[in-house]
């Protein structure tokens, strides 16, 4: 036996769990001569298993949506980020409008002294805030590629079958039974 090897359990009585061990290799990263090794069955014998069931092409295919699931999970992330950005640029648009709103009442007022460049950089400012506001609620024609991307993961996300989300929570409760030892 190797130093870094799962040390081999024994074979149960009627034979190794055929599905058990599939599911470890399809979803899992063990190559075939470490689950032998695990489960105490040759490497031919494994092999022969993997070629009848197709397990490597059936891995591939589990990859492929653990891939897509993760890509899911960073685009939630990302969506997230962007609205809180979103959420927080609107709030300063608005503090900003609020501010020169108050200016110019207190010039109207007779309050505060304003000059022509005053009342220019006023009207600059409130042009940016709502410049930002329409990029924050999404009123804006420029898009940013970020945010394009984000839109394009999530419609990615919905094209996964319900058949292939059993799937990958099929795979994961195996997995996790796997890793408990038999008797606990």
């Amino acid at each position: 036996m190797r130093g870094n090897t799962v040390p081999a359990r024994p074979i149960p009585p009627g034979g190794p769990n055929w599905d058990v061990i599939k599911t470890e290799y399809v979803c899992g990263s063990d190559s075939l001569r470490v689950l032998g090794e695990k489960y105490n069955i040759p490497l031919t014998t494994m092999m022969n298993r993997c070629h009848r069931g197709d397990w490597a092409e059936e891995r591939r295919h589990m990859k492929g949506l653990a891939q897509k699931a993760a890509q899911a999970d960073l685009v939630a992330s990302m969506a997230e980020e962007i609205r809180q950005s979103d959420l927080l640029d609107l709030s300063n648009a608005r503090r900003i409008k609020a501010a020169v709103s108050r200016m110019i009442d207190e010039y109207e007022q007779g309050q505060q002294k304003l000059t022509a460049a005053d009342l220019s950089v006023l009207s600059n400012a409130a042009e940016r805030a709502q410049r930002i506001a329409k990029l924050a609620t999404g009123a804006a024609t420029t898009i940013s590629e970020s945010n394009i991307e984000v839109r394009t993961q999530a419609v990615a996300l919905k094209e996964l079958s319900d058949e292939e989300l059993d799937a990958l929570e099929k795979a994961a409760e195996v997995m996790e039974r796997a890793k408990t030892p038999q008797g606990a």
